[in-house]
């Protein structure tokens, strides 16, 4: 019988060790490769339960996958799979779930940005404010790409606004890491989603950065009247989207209503113009397109104006004034289905509007309702203006008492009485001073949503009245 050397029992085994580590190894990668199937499996079939709509059963089986992932060391599949299970379970309100998922998800990669996001918002959901803020703050700074950084301000401005003003604490460097253009996606895409007030948030941080660049915006999500009653600062929004390239003839696209219509119906509901330098390009597509004058009852924006305006009589005589400013003086005369003219519907006792149209009316257009002698329209102007004046005064001498007396509150229903007045009997004069006392006033009583409404009227009539810019 032969010995065997040490040597070659050592060599044999290496060999031995050898085979056994590559019969492992090929076990391993067959059990890895075996999961990896399985895990796409199971995110196979979450997906197809949450597009059905069974949240719970999707979230189930997306577990599932990530605890496969787990088992099996898929350490490149856990942090997709961890941050799938946090926004799923953010659709169901199980915030604290969600928060659970996306720490799992920025524990396996601190890069992942989206797990940030999820963080966030299950935080906000669990009302944990001023956290929710630390947390997109981050993924804002991480974040290299600005359209998800827009996504990420408007989550950021959807925490902030629930937050009392005082006690927020505005994290200034924000701006070291967004521009004017990300804040100005952020306040469209909020008002789209129909969070306004978040938009005005926003919004309110754009005001003194200058827009970098140009872009198109759909206006559309602006017109909603129900949303834009009680949210007037919008139209200063909608002012420098157009400003910037945005059409305004967007603001109707889906709709049968002429844009114009829904453009001055905004101007109605909200007290507020945009700019009178819009009014070329509104005569231009009128001159253009005619139809664009009419609803589809034969109303003229003469009619819209009259008709829904009533509660807003400055305002109301002002787009009156603007419309025979630009020349549109013309479309006075025409009847809507109801066989009346815009005159027919203006209230007895406003003799500012009645003035105003039988003065610009063409002669060719007038007919026996709107048609009056001169004598009798110069003695009707003179009684009415002068009947005006003097309750003015009077309206003026006793708000100056009241406030003086300390009751501000009727002293400002007063003065806003000798503003309808004075918008009543033409005395356009009186406006702006009127207006601005209002203004004034509003703003003493904290109702400064008034106080703006007020302010504009006057800007509207005097641009160049100081007092009212303070």
């Amino acid at each position: 019988m032969s010995s065997t050397s040490a040597g070659e029992v050592k060599t044999v085994k290496q060999r031995i060790d050898k085979r056994r580590r590559r019969t492992e190894g090929q076990r391993t990668y067959y059990y890895y490769d075996k999961n990896s199937q399985l895990i796409k499996g199971f995110y196979h079939i979450a997906d197809i339960q949450e597009r059905q709509g069974d949240l719970l059963g999707a979230l189930s089986t997306y577990d599932r996958a990530l605890n496969v992932a787990k088992e099996v060391g898929a350490f490149d599949e856990i942090p997709f799979l961890a941050c799938t299970c946090s926004r799923v379970s953010f659709r169901i309100k199980h915030y604290n779930r969600s928060c659970y998922y996306a720490d799992i998800c920025i524990f396996n990669d601190p890069t992942y940005v989206e797990s940030q996001v999820r963080l966030g918002r299950a935080l906000d959901g669990n009302g944990l404010f001023h956290e929710a803020l630390t947390v997109f703050l981050t993924a804002i700074r991480s974040s290299s790409i600005s359209s998800d950084k827009s996504k990420m301000v408007m989550y950021f401005c959807s925490s902030a606004v629930k937050i009392q003003t005082k006690d927020l604490r505005f994290p200034e460097e924000i701006f070291a890491f967004t521009t004017p253009r990300i804040w100005t996606d952020a306040a469209y895409g909020l008002i789209t989603e129909g969070n306004w007030e978040a938009s005005q948030f926003a919004f309110g941080r754009t005001l003194f950065m200058p827009v970098e660049d140009t872009k198109i915006y759909s206006l559309r999500p602006f017109y909603n009247l129900k949303l834009l009653t009680p949210n007037s600062w919008a139209m200063e929004f909608l002012g420098r989207l157009v400003e910037n390239g945005s059409v305004l003839s967007s603001l109707a696209d889906g709709t049968d209503e002429s844009f114009l219509h829904a453009y001055f119906r905004m101007i109605l509901v909200t007290g507020r113009y945009i700019s009178e330098a819009l009014n070329p390009y509104v005569k231009q597509e009128i001159d253009s397109n005619e139809s664009l004058m009419f609803d589809s009852e034969g109303n003229t924006l003469f009619h819209l104006i009259v008709k829904e305006g009533a509660h807003n009589p400055g305002i109301q005589m002002f787009l009156c004034q603007e419309m025979i400013t630009m020349g549109l003086s013309k479309y006075l005369g025409h009847r809507d289905r109801a066989d009346r003219t815009t005159l027919s519907y203006v209230h007895g006792n406003d003799y500012g509007l009645q003035l105003l149209f039988h003065q610009n009316v063409p002669g060719d257009l007038k007919d026996d309702e709107i048609s009056i002698q001169e004598e009798a329209s110069e003695t009707m102007s003179s009684l009415t203006v002068e009947k005006g004046k003097k309750l003015i005064k009077e309206c003026k001498e006793l708000g100056e008492l009241q406030e003086k007396g300390g009751d501000l509150s009727s002293a400002f229903t007063t003065y806003d009485e000798a503003l309808s007045v004075a918008s009543e009997t033409g005395s356009i004069e009186d406006i702006p001073c009127l207006a601005c006392t209002c203004s004034r006033l509003s703003f003493l009583l904290k109702h400064y949503s008034e106080s703006l409404h007020y302010a504009d009227i006057c800007v509207m009539h005097d641009p160049n009245k100081a007092e009212v810019k303070y």
